[in-house]
């Protein structure tokens, strides 16, 4: 069969644009990352220092409304995801497991989406899908999670909700990413101690900040206005340090998915044009060999002549 080597030249060349684009994007979403993983850093200490003046108040007898367990109210979950695909597993892994653990329930829960594609899952779902947050995945900082943070916490106090967990991505290393829950309100002590313990884990090796908590004592201190005026402070600090730190993980793990998912396509990129030119080079010497044999034929014959 003729090969068409004009056809396979601009596939070539079409995979060669689709390389350029691929290894353009994996470039972006490393350097993206490396940005999401360097504030879950910088948010390391004040997540730490805050966990042990919970601890260290709660060891006293002092509670908060925020604090105590309810029987009553809907429970409420925020799924964190991303706007746009093209990042491997990312959002399936997640959707996935917001599937299994909201089939495992009796009572739907409310949804608070943070990304397009958590918010068509809820919709095609049929969940209550209370709102929709689509900026977080690009240039997000501390104050665009206060919204989400302050609305869930007025549902807590009212007795809308009884209870309010997030579900994000977990970032691990730039290879591995973990689907990751964990429990916003109630406030527990030992929840914020998960934060921190994933936070120490985000930022790898320790370095001259992960031992600045240690430095300092709690109960070297006098707590002012008191120590109960500080905890009802405290507290809704915790709610917005638990959902931030959740987004940053989950965008971290976003641009590590997408930046091996664009890698791995820059590979195949790389061998589909390597198999196409293989082809190409067959094609040409086949057509060359065929217009050498069709001359020396039609030289054999005049020479008869």
């Amino acid at each position: 069969m003729a090969v068409n080597t004009k056809e396979i030249k601009s596939r070539i060349k079409s995979v060669k644009n689709t390389k350029k684009i691929t290894r353009a994007m994996q470039m972006i979403a490393a350097v993206k990352m490396r940005k999401a993983v360097e504030a879950a850093v910088a948010m390391r200490v004040y997540a730490t220092l805050a966990s042990d003046l919970l601890e260290n108040l709660g060891s006293q007898g002092l509670t908060h409304p925020m604090m105590k367990d309810k029987k009553e109210g809907r429970s409420l979950m925020i799924l964190v995801t991303s706007n746009r695909g093209l990042c491997g597993s990312y959002n399936s892994n997640v959707l996935k497991t917001a599937a299994r653990l909201i089939d495992e329930q009796e009572e739907k829960p409310i949804i608070i989406a943070i990304g397009k594609k958590a918010a068509n899952f809820a919709r095609k779902r049929g969940l209550d899908l209370q709102a929709v947050y689509e900026k977080m995945s690009e240039n997000f900082s501390f104050e665009d999670v206060l919204p989400i943070t302050s609305e869930i916490i007025r549902q807590f106090t009212a007795g809308a909700v009884r209870k309010v967990d997030i579900l994000y991505t977990n970032y691990v290393s730039g290879l591995v990413q973990e689907v990751a829950g964990k429990q916003v309100l109630p406030v527990k002590p030992e929840h914020i101690a998960e934060v921190v313990a994933d936070i120490q884990s985000t930022a790898g090796a320790a370095d001259e900040t992960s031992d600045i908590a240690e430095r300092y004592s709690l109960d070297e201190y006098d707590f002012e206005p008191g120590k109960q005026a500080l905890l009802n402070y405290v507290i809704p600090l915790l709610v917005e340090v638990q959902v931030y730190h959740a987004v940053l993980e989950s965008v971290a793990s976003e641009h590590s998915s997408r930046m091996l998912a664009m890698k791995n396509a820059t590979e195949a990129a790389g061998e589909m044009i390597d198999d196409l030119t293989l082809v190409f080079n067959k094609g040409r010497q086949a057509a060359i060999t065929q217009e050498i044999a069709e001359i020396t034929s039609g030289a054999n014959a005049l020479e008869q002549a």
